[in-house]
């Protein structure tokens, strides 16, 4: 079965990233009967990452965590193969096909249905080499002052890893992730410190969480939501953190999560707070919200929000927009996201700001997040 990447961009941004997902696209496939998957990928796609540097993160092993039951977590031993294609390569898929690429193109960015069959067929051949190797989390409580609520937990997430030793790009082979999640894990334990500090802990707990794995698929997350260390159902909220706003003060936020649940209600009181207005997702097409570790609670059906920078600069000079297309081009995933990068971490004290607000106020508020009413994750993951 051969698949185009991304989802309608008709839909609202977290349910586009959510049906966008390879989990979700190649689960699908298998319910549908197929043994192997080719994805296909959009010029868009190919603007935003370019193919180079997909082939060149190839190197990188995939992993899955393993549960007690030594069983890998989200496999699907159905699906045989799994390839993927460039977009000239796709396109060379429908040379003979009943509809063109760019027909295909069309309609799918028109939020068309489509399915046809293609004139093609594919040998594909997989090779594996397995190995355990283990790399832990690592989980801090501060217990809450009041003797109910301190028996629920505002869980604050941030990944430890990044991709290590590659490819090299300019003669560099280490991959240093400073932005991508350097700069959240040494936010989460400046917010730890700045909560240990209050003259009274909020009344309920807050566990401070490094997650590792993201970047092989959210495994470290994915594997604590699943196996949690405090009851799932103690778990109110997850405010995640993946990269400290290092490069350019701003005036807006964009909160991920936050439209499908009462958090929405917190993020805009304490943004307004300090200032600041909270935007829609710019770039929906990247799908940020299945690629941040609060997604592996929502799944779990907790209520979380992942909150960065908007596009709206401080510096009406600066073009936040242009900047972040420019450095997902050439520094996400690459050597080059290090420490000699100009920053600027006014932004970084802003993005902290924010996150320990909206934090401290769940942790303090009587009722506990919930989910709205009708909203997708909460009827397909939420408590019942």
């Amino acid at each position: 079965m051969a698949l185009l990447s991304g989802a309608p961009p008709s839909l609202p941004s977290e349910l586009q990233a959510h049906l966008s997902a390879a989990r979700e696209k190649l689960r699908s496939a298998r319910d549908h009967g197929a043994v192997g998957v080719i994805l296909l990928r959009s010029p868009k796609s190919e603007k935003s990452l370019p193919w180079q540097r997909v082939v060149g993160n190839t190197i990188f092993p995939t992993m899955r965590w393993l549960g007690p039951d030594g069983i890998p977590g989200d496999s699907l031993p159905e699906l045989q193969a799994l390839a993927m294609l460039s977009s000239p390569a796709s396109e060379g898929l429908f040379t003979h096909a009943s509809k063109s690429w760019a027909d295909t193109l069309r309609d799918a960015d028109a939020s068309h249905p489509q399915a046809f069959p293609l004139p093609v067929v594919a040998s594909l051949r997989v090779v594996s080499h397995h190995e355990t190797v283990s790399s832990p989390n690592v989980a801090a409580v501060l217990p809450g002052s009041d003797s109910r609520l301190r028996q629920e937990y505002v869980v604050y997430t941030a990944h430890s890893d990044h991709l290590g030793v590659g490819k090299p790009i300019n003669g560099d082979s280490i991959y240093n992730g400073a932005a991508d999640d350097a700069s959240g894990t040494a936010a989460l334990l400046v917010i730890a410190r700045a909560f240990k500090s209050l003259p009274h802990p909020p009344a309920r707990s807050i566990l401070f969480l490094a997650v590792t794995g993201e970047e092989k698929g959210l495994l470290g997350s994915d594997y604590f939501a699943h196996f949690p260390t405090v009851p799932l159902a103690s778990i109110v909220a997850d405010v995640n953190m993946d990269g400290a706003s290092m490069f350019y003060t701003f005036n807006d936020v964009i909160a991920l999560g936050a439209p499908d649940s009462t958090l929405d209600t917190v993020v805009r009181r304490d943004a307004a707070l300090l200032g600041l207005k909270v935007s829609p997702d710019p770039q929906p097409g990247q799908h940020y919200f299945v690629r941040a570790d609060q997604y592996s609670f929502v799944r779990q059906g907790v209520p979380s929000v992942f909150i960065t920078e908007g596009e709206e600069a401080r510096d009406p000079k600066f073009d936040a927009k242009k900047f972040n297309e420019q450095w997902i081009a050439t520094r996400y995933h690459a050597p080059s996201d290090d420490m000699s990068q100009p920053m600027d971490l006014d932004a970084s004290v802003q993005f902290m700001q924010v996150n320990f607000l909206v934090g401290y106020d769940v942790a303090q508020e009587t009722q506990r997040p919930a989910w709205k009413p009708g909203d997708f994750f909460g009827e397909t993951f939420g408590r019942k």
